[in-house]
């Protein structure tokens, strides 16, 4: 299946032969960004309609497999995890971007020079430089 729900059903079962409909439908609602209590009807339907679709198969012990084969070729597993990995990677920036305040005490008089004052902007400077680098 060449959609992003299939991609993701099809990389869930590869890894793992079974999964639970709970957990099919968390990887979904997290692979679409959907709030987990307003979306999750949706979800669910959507799990219903791979059902019907007979991608997959759920038993009576709400475990999901394959009904087709999902099987992806090695290169294609290799392109799914860097896709996974890459859209992993943004969403922990937004759970973790913090914004930090830096706050320097710099006493400029007219009495300072304006070679004191670039040397303080240089030091600031190469200190945030440096940070970021770490």
């Amino acid at each position: 299946m060449d959609c992003w729900f299939g991609k993701l059903v099809t990389k869930l079962l590869t890894i793992s032969a079974e999964i639970t409909v709970d957990d099919l439908i968390q990887e979904l609602g997290v692979e679409a960004e959907a709030d987990p209590e307003k979306d999750k009807k949706s979800v669910e339907r959507l799990v219903e309609w791979l059902e019907y679709a007979n991608v997959i198969e759920i038993d009576e012990n709400k475990k999901v497999r394959p009904k087709q084969d999902l099987i992806l070729a090695p290169e294609e597993m290799q392109e799914t995890a860097i896709e996974t990995t890459k859209k992993e990677e943004k969403q922990l920036q937004k759970i973790f971007k913090t914004e930090v305040s830096i706050s320097f005490l710099v006493q400029v008089t007219p009495q300072t020079k304006k070679e004191e004052i670039k040397k303080i902007f240089k030091t600031i400077k190469e200190a945030i430089r440096e940070d970021e680098i770490q």
